[in-house]
């Protein structure tokens, strides 16, 4: 077997291997678990991390909705459970939490060239999903404050 045939063989079964993950019906629930778990032991979910991770692994509907999901408990246990103020405030931060939410699982399932490579090319896109998605979500909440700010000024 030659080097390239090697290499060859490591991509395809590395290819088949991460489909059969994206599509294995326990992900997306393990990842609700996690996110879920995590909102009862802390306040803030990390939700960029859950929908960087979901938009990497999964395919792009069921990481929607997993990281949707995700942002709905969230939120549930935030004014259920916590005594989130029922206030415009409250709900338009919630939403704002949700949109980042959304964008950054569409960032993530991109998945570029070098990411379908085995794990190197893979790993490299994970850390790219988990910067670029935390650079997007706070982008967009630094936007909302100068956007009130400018409101509040006139």
């Amino acid at each position: 077997m030659t080097p390239t045939t090697t290499a060859s063989s490591e991509n395809i079964d590395f290819a088949c291997g991460w489909r059969s993950l994206a599509r294995a019906r326990w992900l997306p629930f393990a990842l609700l678990t996690l996110g879920t778990a995590s909102n009862v032991i802390y306040a803030h979910t990390p939700l960029v991390a859950f929908a960087a991770i979901s938009g990497v692994t999964l395919n792009r509907r069921p990481a929607i909705a997993t990281a949707l999901l995700i942002w709905l408990v969230n939120q549930s246990i935030g004014f259920g459970i916590r005594g989130y103020p029922f206030s415009a405030t409250a709900f338009i931060w919630g939403a704002l939490m949700g949109i980042g939410t959304l964008l950054v699982v569409a960032f993530a399932s991109i998945r570029s060239g070098f990411s379908q490579s085995p794990w190197v090319g893979h790993f490299a896109w994970i850390a790219i999903a988990l910067l670029g998605g935390f650079i997007l979500y706070q982008g967009l909440i630094v936007l909302w404050r100068i956007q009130r700010s400018q409101m509040d000024t006139s």
